[in-house]
């Protein structure tokens, strides 16, 4: 059985501490990516993204261990979902 390793985050201009995150927890299981709408890291970091939505998710989607990709669109008192990890049927919540 493969594990599904749920995770999150913004990538917003992507660096090698992302690919290196991503690999690892390619390691553990399939990778299911939670990336942050436009409106949720303006509201949670008080401005909004260098990169689209649609930027960030097609470089996500060049990633060969990132397998399928979710929106996180929860407001700042909302970060913690999870309901998010059962809905994809996840054993393990990986966080950078």
């Amino acid at each position: 059985m493969t594990l599904t390793i749920y995770t999150g985050g913004t990538f917003d201009l992507p660096h090698s501490g992302h690919v290196n995150f991503l690999r690892e927890c390619a390691k553990l299981g399939e990778v299911t990516v939670s990336l942050n709408t436009d409106e949720f890291i303006a509201d949670y970091k008080g401005k909004p993204p260098i990169m689209t939505y649609a930027e960030r998710l097609g470089v996500l989607a060049e990633f060969r261990c990132v397998k399928c990709d979710t929106q996180h669109r929860r407001s700042r008192q909302q970060t913690c979902d999870s309901g998010s990890s059962t809905r994809h049927h996840c054993y393990w919540l990986r966080l950078g």
